[in-house]
């Protein structure tokens, strides 16, 4: 009870640590890592199979079992000690000590061990595949945070814009020196401005919402992400990738690849199990038994007396030996003495082969025939997939790679061009409707530059964990 009181202990305090503290993409991988439900139901996957070789280990030992009998017969029966028939009641016990040790049975135990390695380790490559599924949804949805608060203060900042221009512009309206329409116009976008905030305040909670829910926490629970330095990496870095050389690493890398390949040999081994039901099996037994009867008797004493030999034919008178005569007398045998003078020993060793038993192993082999061609076609699916994902995720990393550069112009040039029209604003030789206009395009393009941006470095990460298997953290 004390140990369990330190355990709930220590983990409250472990969360009440984190919510003290923004959490950093890597803590957030480590978290899930250890608590995501996903990854503890694989584990019990693997759990089974470690306890599946570990009995195919143990059957290659001898067995060894005890048993015992109570038992009473009524009626015309056969005494179990003496093996004569009977007829009164009689109460019997009888025990056995016997073991059996398979000397060979067509390497079935040997194979069998040989499939459960290998399915112990294909499902330790399911559980490590499990956790990089996971640790890629954590990092989408981290940078998705990440968006969602730039975003947010993209569209902050634009707001303080409007309102400081509305500021200005209802100083010069009121002096007479612009429309009353400009002022209505500012107004009217900082009520939009005003909408795009509330609307990536929305976003940030939905992001922060849709992270806690992959990492399985209390919504209730206050969190927070770090928002570390990111260095933009270059677009030209993609030309140091080799798709084919990426797609030859991962083959060695990625966990389902190994995994499909470890089902191969399992169904490999499964022929071999198989086939070796046509092999005779060799086993040494060996047994101890006894047994009792409350019928059975045994010597307990001895008693005399002196026989009558005849008698006299004058008078019929009896006529005694002159030798007294000695006879034994029975009673129960002991429950001790008979298991020991039932006790019987047993050793041999048998054989049995098999001539028919309905075509089920030839039924089998065949089955076990379709199972690694159907195993050699997962591995080859798996194969292809890996492939196609590496090729859509190279392709992807162009695109993100373009989409940001472009972006990155856009800005530039809506940067330059809104300075201009905010100036000429200022000096009234643009009205509000062409400052909103410009401002907004700005905004757009920050925003897009923003989501462009995260997007590049996410589509790069996919293309690292292809090459090391590793999610590397911001």
């Amino acid at each position: 009870m004390k140990q369990l009181f330190i355990t709930i202990l220590i983990c409250c305090l472990g969360l009440w640590v984190h919510a003290q503290e923004p959490w950093s993409l890597q803590q957030c991988i480590d978290y899930a890592r250890e608590n995501n439900i996903q990854i503890k139901q694989q584990e019990l996957n693997e759990k089974l199979s470690e306890y599946a070789l570990k009995q195919s280990k143990y059957s290659r030992l001898p067995d060894l079992n005890a048993s015992g009998s109570h038992s009473y017969n009524f009626g015309r029966s056969i005494d179990p000690t003496t093996n004569l028939f009977a007829t009164e009641r009689i109460r019997a016990n009888s025990f056995s000590l016997s073991s059996n040790l398979v000397l060979f049975n067509g390497m079935i135990r040997h194979n069998t061990v040989k499939q459960n390695q290998f399915n112990l380790l294909s499902d330790q490559l399911m559980t490590e595949k499990t956790r990089n599924d996971i640790s890629l949804n954590i990092t989408s949805a981290y940078l998705q945070i990440l968006v969602a608060k730039e975003q947010l203060g993209v569209a902050t900042d634009m707001l303080a814009l409007t309102q400081k221009q509305y500021d200005q512009t209802s100083k010069l309206v009121n002096a007479g020196a612009l429309p009353q329409g400009d002022l209505l116009e500012l107004q009217a976008q900082m009520a939009n401005d005003n909408f795009n905030v509330i609307n990536a305040t929305n976003q940030v909670e939905l992001a922060v919402l849709n992270l806690k829910l992959i990492l399985d926490l209390d919504i209730k629970q206050p969190f927070e992400v770090r928002e570390p330095d990111m260095a933009i990496p270059d677009p030209e870095r993609l030309e140091a990738y080799n798709v084919v050389e990426l797609y030859q690493t991962a083959l060695t890398t990625q966990p389902q690849i190994k995994s499909s390949a470890y089902g191969v040999k399992s169904a490999e081994r499964s022929l071999a199990i198989a086939k070796g039901n046509l092999a005779p099996s060799l086993s040494l037994f060996g047994a101890l038994r006894s047994n009792y009867s409350n019928v059975q008797q045994s010597i307990i004493g001895e008693t005399s007396f002196t026989p009558i030999i005849g008698f006299l034919s004058s008078d019929n008178t009896p006529v005694i030996s002159a030798s007294p005569v000695t006879v034994p007398t029975f009673g129960p045998k002991p429950f001790g003495d008979q298991i020991t003078d039932n006790f019987s020993q047993a050793v041999g060793i048998s054989i049995s082969i098999p001539i028919f038993n309905q075509l089920q192993v030839k039924n089998a082999i065949h089955q076990a025939e379709i199972g690694i061609l159907n195993a050699r076609y997962t591995e080859s699916l798996a194969q292809n997939q890996l492939k196609n994902d590496i090729m859509l995720a190279y392709t992807n990393a162009k695109a993100a790679a373009k989409k940001y550069a472009a972006s990155k112009s856009s800005v530039e040039a809506m940067e330059l061009s809104f300075e201009y029209t905010q100036k000429r604003f200022e000096q009234g030789l643009v009205n509000a409707l062409e400052f909103n206009t410009g401002k907004n395009s700005l905004s757009q393009a920050e925003s897009d530059l923003i989501q462009s941006k995260y997007d590049y470095l996410f589509k790069l990460r996919i293309l690292d964990f292809y090459q090391s298997n590793k999610i590397l953290a911001p």
